[in-house]
């Protein structure tokens, strides 16, 4: 066995050298054949059968040769191009596009292996590990995959129709080049620059594909039939795909688009979804894709470089110009789609649904948007507000209502009037910030009084209606974020909601137990936040109470998420000395609570809250003592100047110089006790100062316990103290 093979490995270059000489009198040979109208059936299978012959040529050959194989392929090419009117019947033209497909994936396996291999560290460390030989073994092989890649497109662009059995391996040629290479999560890691050199060598042929595909209505059958199960490993590949051909069918004819969007779905023939729906479908299985995020290539525009985008984008580009494209007959079926997706529980299909249906508006005319306004808020009405529809509904119409025309927008006063209670949740959800100064107007001063009378009769109903009173609080938590507020709320509403939301605070939370379900105590916590300013001294002390109460009583995260919200503005409220030992107590307890809770959104913001109420009482607390300070000095440095410049006069209007230039001697007794005066009111204001202080440092103690303060608050506390040393340093006669 050893002689034969030594035989035949000194023989090979002999062989070689042999074959291609033979390769190009065969090619001399074949390019004499000319085929006519007196072909007979005998020649049109001969040259056939070279063909066949020809690649089985290629197929012994290999790996072993890539010089022969190439030319062998230039041959057979040549061969099935000048002859395809005759020999496309008799071709084997499945045989030779999937041992393409194969001859190209196995070498681009061979080429993730090669580039693969050794790398254990970053990218950029390893971007010159590749030896000489295997830069140049990679560089001929990806030479030979652009040679068999522009030869699977030729071949399919030529005898389009003649390879409806081996669609299957396209489809699945196409998802296995979009898995192996960058930017799929389940691609190996290699070479930054080999990447790049199979990307342009492989990913570039998908959109040319599919151009030819997307009219193959047994391909569209395949990628759009309902049971297709799709591998884990290949999901981000075929979402891929489906975008692709999205963005292709957005460029066809009617009737292929058609046969895409809009599928007939005939009782005998195998259920197909719309390409949209596809497309959503696709996209929620790529989660992590989407939340990496993965970026691929964006949209090529006319003067600006080629930009990377996200998944996301990638996707939503597409769509939108598949949109863009839709004809009259199909524009029905895309908004169902579309309303379905935002109507699902799905969160990131919801997001991409609304965005393409703002383009839609956009895209679309003035009076289309106001209908989808009108429609959609007609729907949201019969919507549970604790449904994800309700809430994905909400963010869409908010989003529409900016795009409406100001006539449009003026219009849905009448539409749905904010003087009736079953329109509270409509004017909840409008984006009425946005909206033109008399809907402003109007709607502030019909909807404030009646979402006040709605709660004060609904909290002496059952728990039932909670539902009805989130609306009405949200409703005036809406109102009261407008930045002018004042001028559109007549001040005898403003009272009213400052004394319903006391109410509700003070009848609501007993020792007993707590009314309402969290997500009025939310609202409610939101609209505290905002009346926070005007809100009375004793009303803030019992509001406080209450949600210490409530945080004991309440375990849900959403409630104790909006109480630290809330707490972190309270560090601006002033506090009267009565009030504040308890009031900070309170807080001081929750704070405490709220740090070392469980769940790590509220244990997060909880410090953020921290800070915050920390640094606005710390600034708020020694700019009063600041003020107040400056205030003393200012009263006694005008005493102080009454006395020198204005003399004393008597009932004589005599000065008491004069008087006392008269008397021969000063009043020493008169004088003394003038002094006595000042130096009792000046011990007082001390006092009371140091009193102030040694509660305000108490306060400032009890917060280090528990909580580090800020690098800010430090320097501002370092200040205090050097303005106290220069104090204490300074004599009394310094002073004067």
């Amino acid at each position: 066995m050893g002689v034969w093979s030594n035989l035949f490995l000194g023989s090979w270059p002999i062989f070689l050298k042999g074959l291609t000489s033979f390769r190009r009198a065969l090619m001399e040979l074949l390019d004499k054949v000319q085929l006519n109208y007196d072909t007979t059936d005998q020649d049109i299978q001969d040259i056939t059968d070279v063909c066949h012959q020809l690649l089985d040529v290629c197929i012994l050959i290999g790996d072993l040769d890539t010089s022969i194989l190439v030319n062998t392929w230039k041959v057979l090419k040549k061969l099935v191009t000048k002859h395809k009117d005759y020999i496309k019947d008799h071709l084997e033209v499945e045989r030779l596009i999937c041992h393409l497909c194969s001859s190209i994936e196995s070498k681009l396996c061979l080429c993730i292996q090669l580039t693969s291999c050794g790398m254990n560290g970053s990218d950029d460390a390893h971007k010159g590990s590749l030896s000489t030989g295997d830069e140049a073994a990679l560089a001929k092989m990806l030479k030979v995959m652009r040679f068999l890649v522009g030869h699977l497109v030729h071949l399919i662009k030529e005898y389009d129709g003649y390879y409806d059995k081996c669609i299957e391996d396209i489809y699945h040629f196409l998802l296995t080049i979009q898995s192996k290479l960058p930017p799929s999560p389940n691609s190996q890691k290699i070479t930054s620059s080999a990447a790049q050199g199979l990307k342009s060598a492989l990913l570039v042929v998908v959109e040319p594909l599919l151009s030819v595909l997307v009219a193959n209505k047994i391909f569209a059958n395949l990628v759009t039939k309902k049971t297709l199960a799709v591998k884990k490993e290949d999901q981000f590949s075929y979402c891929c795909l489906v975008a692709s051909l999205v963005g292709i069918a957005s460029k066809t004819t009617e009737d292929v688009f058609t046969y895409w969007v809009m599928p007939s779905n005939y009782p005998e023939e195998e259920h197909r979804l719309s390409l949209v729906e596809v497309l959503f479908k696709t996209f929620k299985m790529c989660v992590l894709e989407n939340y990496l995020p993965v970026f691929l290539d964006g949209v090529m525009c006319n003067g600006k470089p080629l930009r990377e985008v996200t998944f996301y984008e990638h996707v939503c580009t597409r769509i939108c110009a598949l949109v863009a494209a839709t004809p009259v007959t199909c524009f029905p079926v895309v908004e169902r789609c579309l309303l379905e997706k935002i109507l699902e529980d799905d969160v990131l299909c919801a997001l991409l649904a609304i965005d393409v249906w703002c383009f839609m508006a956009r895209w679309g005319s003035a009076e289309l948007c106001a209908g989808h306004v009108t429609v959609l808020t007609q729907l949201l009405l019969t919507l549970p507000s604790s449904e994800a529809a309700y809430i994905h509904l909400s963010l869409l119409i908010q989003r529409l209502v900016r795009l409406m025309a100001v006539e449009h927008q003026e219009g849905l006063l009448t539409s749905f009037p904010p003087s009736k209670e079953e329109n509270i949740i409509v004017w909840r959800v409008f984006p009425l910030q946005d909206m033109p100064e008399v809907v402003k107007k109007k709607v502030c001063r019909l909807l404030v009084p009646l979402c006040i009378k709605v709660c004060h009769s609904r909290t002496k109903q059952s728990d039932e209606h909670d539902d009805i009173l989130f609306r009405c609080l949200s409703c005036l938590h809406a109102v009261y974020n407008l930045s002018e507020v004042e001028q559109y709320v007549p001040p005898v509403h403003h009272s009213a909601i400052v004394g319903l939301v006391n109410d509700l605070w003070c009848d609501n939370v007993t020792e007993t137990g707590v009314r309402f379900d969290s997500k009025v105590w939310c609202v409610l916590l939101d609209l505290s936040s905002t009346l926070l300013h005007v809100i009375q001294p004793e009303d803030f002390a019992k509001i406080i109470s209450g949600l210490h109460t409530l945080l004991a009583k309440c375990s849900e995260m959403e409630v104790r998420d909006a109480a630290v919200h809330f707490l972190g503005k309270c560090g601006r409220k002033e506090i009267p000395e009565h009030l504040k030992s308890t009031v900070l107590g309170n807080i001081t307890a929750m704070f405490s609570s709220l740090v070392s809770d469980q769940h790590w959104l509220v244990h997060h913001r909880a410090f953020q809250s921290v800070k915050a109420f920390a640094e606005e009482f710390v600034q708020g607390f020694f700019k009063l003592q600041l003020e107040k300070a400056e205030a003393r000095e200012r009263q006694i440095s005008g005493d102080e100047t009454l006395n020198e410049e204005i003399p004393m006069m008597d009932k004589g209007s005599r000065s008491r110089d004069k008087r006392a230039g008269d008397c021969g001697a000063p009043e020493a007794k008169r004088v003394k006790l003038h002094q006595n005066s000042c130096e009792n009111k000046g011990e007082e204001l001390y006092e009371k100062a140091l009193k102030e202080m040694n509660i305000s440092l108490s306060t400032i103690s009890d917060l280090r316990k528990e909580f580090a303060p800020p690098p800010r608050i430090v320097e501002q506390l370092k200040e205090i103290q050097r303005r106290l040393q220069g104090f204490l340093s300074k004599s009394p006669n310094d002073e004067t």
